[in-house]
């Protein structure tokens, strides 16, 4: 939504938040960044993942990523020439072009977690626990990744290009798009874990009932929702959570360019939240990145305490606390 400077007045415009938006970028582009690395390694590290399971994670988090890498700096970059009143740093065909391809990124993000939801639902309720091989998640990664580039260029991209320019026609674009990229999919990714819940209570209602009947010898875990399933279900609230409102006000007519900066500015923060979240309910994940945390920090303070080792009672003069010296001179050092 860009906006000419001599229109600022006119849309009530705060300059002050239009810097804000700058900054949040660049606040995205890092923190996003990293949260992202360190989920992808933690997926592509994992034995316990199957590897068709973690194609489909890392078209989750690799589309983050690439938004936060590539996107996210243009992004920045079109604010700043707006913030500037520079319109000719920035042409028409770079603004489509970076648009599009942000839209394609954010809803791979998007249509990846639903085909995971969607797959989980399908192993809960499989009577053999059906799991998917390399193939299918293969062939459900490029079904995503061509249905997001279709709706991207074909309905967004049209409309900004200006292919649609008659005011009932750009108003249905818009609600196409979003139907089928925010909608449907929150839709069946609710749907999907909905069954899954009801899966996992109804196993727990048979295990009690076994256990009752044979004196406690029913054991698995049929009745516990796993860590796997617990992570996807809490990026799909986050997803929620940050796209609802996002998707109700592109539907909403005669919003004002500065609610337009709010609103995003809280949607594009759920590429950072969505990797922290599934990092935080994942046990076995949360521990290899506090493992990891250790053994930086540990790394990083390794050299100072072997120069406090290595140096003399004098040398340790400007550096440690009395009570640390009172202790080294008891002791004959």
């Amino acid at each position: 939504m860009a906006v000419d400077c001599s229109e600022r007045d006119k849309l009530d415009l705060s300059l002050h938040l239009l810097r804000a938006s700058v900054v949040n970028w660049y606040l995205v582009v890092v923190a996003g960044t990293i949260v992202n690395l360190v989920t992808v390694w933690c997926v592509v590290r994992c034995p316990k993942t199957k590897p068709p399971v973690q194609l489909l994670l890392l078209t989750v988090f690799l589309s983050t990523l690439a938004v936060c890498l590539i996107t996210g700096p243009l992004r920045a970059e079109i604010l700043r020439a707006e913030l500037a009143c520079e319109s000719h740093r920035i042409t028409f065909h770079f603004y489509v072009v970076v648009m599009v391809v942000y839209s394609i990124l954010a809803q791979v993000e998007r249509i990846s977690i639903t085909a995971l939801a969607v797959v989980r639902a399908v192993a809960v309720w499989s009577p053999q626990r059906h799991h998917i091989g390399m193939k299918e998640a293969v062939a459900i990664v490029f079904g995503v990744v061509v249905y997001c580039t279709l709706t991207g260029v074909c309905v967004l991209g049209f409309r900004l290009v200006g292919w649609v320019t008659e005011e009932r026609m750009v108003r249905a674009f818009t609600i196409v798009y979003f139907l089928l990229n925010t909608t449907i999919p929150i839709l069946v990714t609710a749907s999907s874990y909905f069954t899954i819940l009801l899966a996992v209570l109804r196993n727990k209602r048979r295990l009690e009932r076994h256990g009752d009947a044979g004196g406690g010898a029913a054991g698995g875990g049929g009745g516990v929702m796993t860590q796997a399933t617990k992570a996807l279900l809490a990026i799909s609230v986050s997803n929620l959570a940050f796209g609802l409102p996002h998707g109700i006000f592109h539907l909403i007519k005669g919003t004002s360019h500065t609610a337009f900066l709010l609103v995003h500015m809280f949607f594009y923060h759920h590429f950072i939240v969505d990797p922290l979240v599934f990092l935080w309910f994942n046990e076995s994940h949360r521990n290899k990145v506090k493992a990891g945390i250790e053994r930086i920090t540990q790394a990083s303070t390794a050299p100072m305490k072997g120069d406090l080792e290595k140096g003399s009672p004098d040398d340790l003069i400007e550096i440690a606390p009395p009570e640390m010296l009172k202790r080294v001179r008891d002791n004959g050092v």
